[in-house]
């Protein structure tokens, strides 16, 4: 190596020389004291020291977090309490733990999170989010990033504080609000990758069916809502004409059934059929007795067919509510009749009732539509002395002070309807009581000594059998109760060991991963092992190379090492010489 050499003074020359010696003599000494300590495979990780992450080139693989803790969160977000879960993604995935339960402290125990991470896709970037919401408020807590790249195929332990968001977005340093503590792992498994895009399309498609049945609910709903709106409206509007109008309810609607009936009776006919009866009631009835209240029994009758409800108990305002009766309208049977008769009775025993008054009204008006009747109860001898149109006029217009009958009737014709009708009837059978007409109570004084006794008898049979039916009634609905909590009871179970096989199933699954992981560990060990071995034998031959290299640099400079010496005592000899 050829030493460029400039004029100096023999004070500099000296000088320098020393200074180059010194230096490099420091420099081997640096060289031969230093400890190599190979960490994985060194060669590997001092090339890629060099590269830029975007000149890296990872593999697509897979992101495993797992023990995952969160810290020190705040007790309230607002005013609600906490209910935080972790949300962890990548650029192309993400994944969320369940939720905890009124807590700031908590361990996500058993739960482990799989993503989809492919470099490619994210130019050298490989940053995992993390960020904590509130699952009450749906809030975001808190948020950090980790990088991925370090955690390749060798796991570390990730503590994170959380910083909250500002309004711009980014993430304030100086505001902390907690830490999330958890451990990753970066692997390319090809498998699993393709497993987990899987699981993730399916859910996607899972979560698009989702919202399209949410967007179709909530299209159904805003109908409905627009409906009942329009119907509260229209309701407003009919009240609004009803006020104004000095023609009292009853008679509109009677006088609606009449027109009807004169416009329908030129173009319809009478059929066999079926006629229904619900939302039966009764009202304004007179007092018929001298005990002060009223058991009032409504029968429907067409020709021999009749049909009753059941007694009202102790009141002149009765709605019998979920009672509805059909009978069968047969014009080969009826002889000309075309109209339901209806009788209210004043029922005392099963062998003592008493009328109390008779109407009627033409089916024909509901035919194939339901329609709504009210009805005046007329005397029992109006009925005999006047015809039948002459009667329903009467029945629908002329109060008698008798009380009144109210119900919603529709007329089915059809052969199809009557055999419908059999069947059901032939399947439910319901005993109805009997009515006797007895003496008129309204004309009787008093009751006889005798007469009370059997009235306190038959009451006493009746509360006796009353406790009897009560009692059966109490045990039938125990004995419910039981089978329901024998049913909620098997469907626990069930979910129990549903849960339990999915545990189960999910634990093999990771002791699978795990083996799977610790066996490519092993194998890496072993081949960076060998690796190492070989690093070691290059790095001994390079330093004893660089051994004999600096001893040759050395050598030229020892030469002019004593030249400047000898120069430097001839000059002095020369000059005390002349000083004498």
């Amino acid at each position: 190596m050829a030493v460029r050499r400039t004029k100096q003074t023999p004070g500099e020359v000296e000088y320098n020389t020393k200074t180059v010696q010194a230096s490099s003599m420091v420099q081997l000494e640096q060289f031969d004291n230093t400890r190599i300590t190979p960490v994985g495979n060194p060669q590997k990780q001092l090339s890629e020291k060099l590269k830029s992450p975007e000149e890296k080139q990872y593999p697509k693989g897979v992101v495993k977090i797992a023990e995952i803790s969160v810290k020190g969160l705040p007790d309230l977000d607002g005013v609600t309490k906490l209910y935080p879960y972790v949300d962890f993604q990548t650029f192309s995935c993400g994944r969320k733990t369940l939720v905890a339960r009124t807590t700031v402290n908590y361990d996500y125990k058993n739960e482990n999170i799989y993503l989809v991470f492919d470099p490619a896709l994210t130019k050298g970037k490989g940053e995992l989010t993390v960020e904590v919401y509130n699952a009450g408020t749906n809030n975001l807590i808190g948020a950090a990033s980790v990088n991925i790249f370090p955690a390749y195929n060798q796991p570390y332990q990730a503590e994170k504080k959380l910083l909250a968001k500002k309004p711009t977005g980014e993430l304030d340093p100086n505001k902390v609000v907690g830490k999330c503590i958890f451990q990753i792992v970066y692997v390319d498994d090809i498998d699993l990758v393709k497993k987990i895009e899987e699981e993730d399309r399916l859910n996607k498609i899972q979560e698009e069916q989702k919202k399209k049945l949410e967007e179709e609910r909530k299209k159904q709903q805003d109908a409905e809502r627009r409906k009942k709106l329009e119907q509260e409206a229209q309701r407003k509007k009919e009240e609004e004409k009803k006020k104004q109008s000095s023609v009292m309810q009853p008679i509109v609607q009677t006088r609606d059934i009449q027109d009807t009936h004169q416009i329908r009776k030129k173009e319809e006919k009478y059929g066999k059929g079926v006629v229904k009866f619900t939302s039966i009631s009764v009202r304004d009835l007179p007092k018929m007795t001298r005990s002060g209240v009223s058991n009032p029994v409504v029968r429907f009758k067409l020709a021999d067919y009749s049909k009753m409800t059941t007694v009202g108990k102790n009141s002149f305002n009765y709605v019998y509510n979920n009672e509805k009766f059909d009978l069968v309208y047969d014009p080969a049977q009826m002889q000309g009749q075309k109209e339901v008769d209806v009788e209210v009775w004043e029922y005392i025993s099963d062998n003592d009732s008493h009328l109390i008054g008779v109407a009627s009204v033409d089916i024909l008006p509901s035919s194939n539509r339901q329609t709504q009747v009210q009805l005046f109860l007329q005397p029992e001898q109006n009925k005999d002395s006047l015809s039948n149109e002459e009667f329903d006029k009467y029945s629908l217009e002329k109060d008698q002070k008798l009380g009144k009958v109210s119900f919603w009737i529709i007329y089915l014709k059809g052969d199809q309807w009557v055999d419908l009708y059999n069947k059901e009837e032939l399947q439910s059978k319901q005993p109805e009581v009997k009515l006797v007409k007895g003496r008129d109570y309204t004309a009787t004084p008093a009751q006889s000594d005798e007469e009370k006794r059997k009235a306190k008898q038959n009451q006493k049979f009746k509360d006796h059998r009353k406790q009897d039916q009560d009692k059966k009634d109490a045990e039938r609905e125990a004995e419910e109760e039981a089978q329901r909590d024998r049913e909620e009871m098997e469907r626990l179970d069930r979910e129990i060991e549903k849960k339990q096989a999915d545990y189960a199933r999910k634990k093999k699954f990771d002791e699978e991963q795990q083996k799977k992981y610790l066996e490519m560990r092993q194998k890496m060990k072993e081949q960076e092992k060998i690796k190492d071995e070989e690093y070691l034998k290059t790095i001994e031959n390079q330093l004893i190379r660089k051994k004999t290299q600096s001893k040759i640099l050395l050598e030229p400079l020892q030469t002019p090492q004593e030249e400047p010496q000898e120069n430097a005592q001839d000059t002095l000899k020369r000059q005390e010489e002349e000083k004498k």
